[in-house]
């Protein structure tokens, strides 16, 4: 993909709930210490209420002695509405914390694009990286995922798509913010999350409701550590030289 400079300001989103401040902590450092000072960052902590002002201060410290980045609170709990969590699925202990991405559109009006990151990565490098990437036409960028590879007709049939091929892990993903307001993308999303549930929750939805939009990115961009026991399918599978794209993550 081409990289797209002149965006002065980088958004970054976490989300997070009062049992996962620290983990939050870590991957909020973690993104910190590996910025640029040639860019200007702003970083998002999505949250159900409002937290301490102890928790506040902790993040704060953080980025005390960097002048080029902000940080702000939301508080998006009252947002999200009713919305269904897959009880029995692979992915155990989600929470509605993971449906808050789907409010960034509507939270950051003021910007095209936006990172979006689980607070349970590390951060590498220097995420902007990610950031510069051109979306195009693009809905949402993503590294793919072999998530119920095998099961191409079962997950194809659940998901209403025609192929795995573009189903991306939503864990780090490049938001397109302009062409999610403009379809109604966003709204579509946490209707379709109240209204059905999925085996990977939001992953599921994003998949299903942007296919024929999605962008792949590298796989440096986010490298997914399940995989780490088996490179050598995940290279056949994804197409990739597995070693290659682990040299140096993001």
């Amino acid at each position: 993909m081409d990289i797209q400079t002149g965006e002065s300001i980088i958004p970054i989103a976490f989300a997070t709930d009062e049992n996962y401040i620290v983990p939050t902590l870590v991957a909020f450092k973690s993104a910190v210490i590996n910025t640029n000072s040639d860019n200007k960052y702003i970083f998002f902590i999505l949250v159900e209420k409002d937290v301490s002002d102890a928790v506040k201060k902790m993040f704060f410290s953080i980025i005390d002695m960097y002048q080029y980045i902000t940080l702000k609170f939301l508080i998006v709990g009252h947002l999200i509405g009713n919305v269904n969590i897959f009880q029995n699925g692979p992915v155990k202990g989600v929470s509605l914390v993971t449906y808050y991405r789907f409010l960034l559109p509507g939270l950051l009006p003021e910007y095209d694009k936006a990172l979006y990151i689980d607070t349970d990565t590390i951060i590498k490098n220097d995420v902007a990286q990610i950031y510069e990437y051109n979306m195009n036409d693009a809905y949402v960028a993503g590294v793919r995922d072999i998530v119920e590879y095998q099961n191409e007709t079962v997950r194809c049939k659940e998901l209403s798509i025609d192929s795995l091929h573009t189903y991306i892990n939503a864990g780090v993903i490049l938001l397109n913010l302009k062409k999610l307001r403009d379809t109604n993308l966003a709204h579509k999303m946490l209707k379709v999350a109240s209204t059905s549930s999925f085996p990977y929750n939001d992953q599921d939805i994003i998949n299903s409701i942007c296919y024929g939009y999605i962008a792949i990115l590298p796989f440096r961009c986010n490298v997914i550590l399940d995989y780490l026991s088996n490179p050598s399918t995940i290279s056949e599978v994804l197409n990739i030289d597995y070693e290659k794209e682990t040299k140096q993550p993001i």
